[in-house]
């Protein structure tokens, strides 16, 4: 019985662990008798070395219970039933005891914990102190190391988080502490490994090397498939080439149960911005329907919901990204089976947003007018959703120039008020607005309008407005009229 789990972990305590697994056991499974009775038989064998004689499991039981433990056929089974549980109890023990002591892994685990529950400010205040330790104490051992190693990882993912954004400089000198912890201890077992290849020098034939490989390409499998990824989206940031896109994208689809969720919602935030970024860059026929895609990935994982609720802002994406590609079908039946995701208050403008947008892909700008004509939304990107269709649909209705106008000149005035801290989407539709005033205006000429529209990078619909100034007569219009 001295060969069980059990007693090889038991076997490693100190006289004051055992005393203070005694009080754990009898606080939290206080109702357990027969494990508590063999707790308390194998208690009293300490300090001294366990006595097999004594744990002996025929002996045990007798000593234990006063009965034989051949008498029922089921008190072998009950003996080894309850030391597996104290075996289970025993390692939650010292998971307990670790998590709640002043240790490397403790603070780590109480800074993920503060980081999945969106505690941020006192993630961010754990954080900052934590990484205020950098350095500042003699590296002993490689532990150290380790200390500096997480705490840098966790003040980059604070300031990446932090709006308004921290200096680069700041983000950094975090990724400087990763780099030089990680060269130490991966230069410290390269060390040991290559002094391993020395007095061992069979094992590290190429016959041997060639088995391990086969047995460990499992094993390895996620984390290259982790590394894919990442140097796909590295890549893909940094030229912003679509075939990057295409590369991490198919990866993610074809691996994604084999990914952690927070991985995954982390892996497709990547591209989901990105598209989005695109779209607004005036490529909205290659990555609109990359969009749409990945909200449907995005919503089959939950990506677009916390806490059982979804935002007005990315219910009317969802909806507005499956417009551009024309699934009104799929529109519909999103806003039918998903609008309870919504809060209460919200639901009808978010409701009467969605409807509107269908209604403009379809053409009907009669019902897009009346759809939002009477709302008033309060939130920046409902203001932005509901006066672009607004003020589109005025065009595509050709009717009442000096009431576009009118609108243009108030909409673009409400868009500058809410420049502090800038935002691309706000940027993007002011440029939007100031190049229909230009057209309503008809004081520039039809080639400089599309000049500007084609070489701005931050200009939402620049498609759109490309198909009016076709119909733009310009300047000539305008002095006729005069005359």
């Amino acid at each position: 019985m001295e060969k069980l789990k059990f007693f090889l972990l038991l076997d490693t305590l100190e006289e004051g662990e055992v005393i203070a697994f005694h009080k754990y056991l009898k606080r939290v499974h206080g109702g357990e008798d027969t494990a508590l009775k063999i707790f308390e038989y194998i208690r009293k064998l300490f300090p001294k070395p366990l006595d097999k004689q004594k744990l002996d499991m025929e002996y045990a039981y007798r000593k234990i219970f006063r009965e034989k433990i051949t008498e029922k056929e089921r008190n072998r089974k009950k003996m080894l039933n309850s030391l597996s549980d104290l075996y289970l109890w025993l390692k939650d023990f010292l998971l307990t005891e670790k998590a709640c002591s002043d240790s490397l892994e403790s603070r780590v685990l109480w800074l993920q914990v503060l980081q999945k529950r969106g505690l941020k400010e006192e993630f961010a205040r754990q954080a900052a102190g934590f990484y205020a330790e950098v350095g500042t104490t003699p590296e002993k051992d490689t532990k150290m190391y380790m200390r500096d190693l997480a705490a840098g990882y966790f003040q980059f993912q604070h300031l990446f988080s932090v709006r308004p954004s921290p200096p680069i400089s700041a983000l950094q000198e975090c990724l400087d502490v990763l780099n030089l912890n990680t060269e130490i201890i991966k230069l410290k077992m390269a060390c040991e490994m290559n002094t391993a290849k020395k007095v061992r020098p069979l094992e590290s034939s190429p016959e041997a090397r060639a088995v391990f490989l086969a047995s460990s390409e499992k094993r390895m499998a996620k984390s290259r498939l982790l590394l894919r990824i990442y140097k796909g989206i590295d890549a893909l940031i940094l030229t912003e080439q679509e075939d990057y896109f295409n590369e991490v994208e198919h990866a993610l689809f074809e691996q994604a149960e084999n990914l952690d969720p927070d991985e995954l919602h982390g892996i497709l935030s990547y591209l989901h911005n990105f598209a989005a970024a695109q779209i607004r860059a005036g490529k909205a026929q290659i990555y609109a329907p990359k969009l749409h895609l990945l909200n449907k990935f995005g919503l089959k994982h939950r990506f677009f919901t916390v806490k059982g609720e979804m935002s007005p802002t990315q219910f009317t994406n969802i909806i507005n990204a499956a417009c551009a590609v024309k699934d009104f079908d799929w529109a519909k039946s999103f806003m039918e089976d998903r609008l309870y995701l919504v809060s209460d208050k919200l639901r009808d403008k978010t409701q009467s947003l969605s409807l509107a947008t269908i209604y403009f892909e379809q053409a009907n700008y009669r019902e897009v007018l009346k759809c939002l004509e009477s709302k008033d939304y309060q939130d920046i990107h409902y203001i932005i959703r509901s006066r672009l269709l607004i003020l589109r649909s005025y065009f595509e209705i050709q009717q009442d120039r000096e009431k576009a106008l009118d609108y243009c000149i108030a909409f673009e005035a409400q868009l500058l008020r809410y420049r502090k801290p800038k935002t691309g989407a706000v940027e993007a539709t002011l440029e939007f607005v100031r190049v229909c005033k230009m057209i309503l205006q008809e004081k520039t000429d039809k080639t400089t309008l599309q000049k500007r529209i084609r070489e701005n990078a931050n200009l939402y619909l620049g498609d759109w407005l490309m198909a009016q100034v076709t119909k733009y007569k310009g300047r000539s219009a305008a002095s006729k009229r005069r005359k």
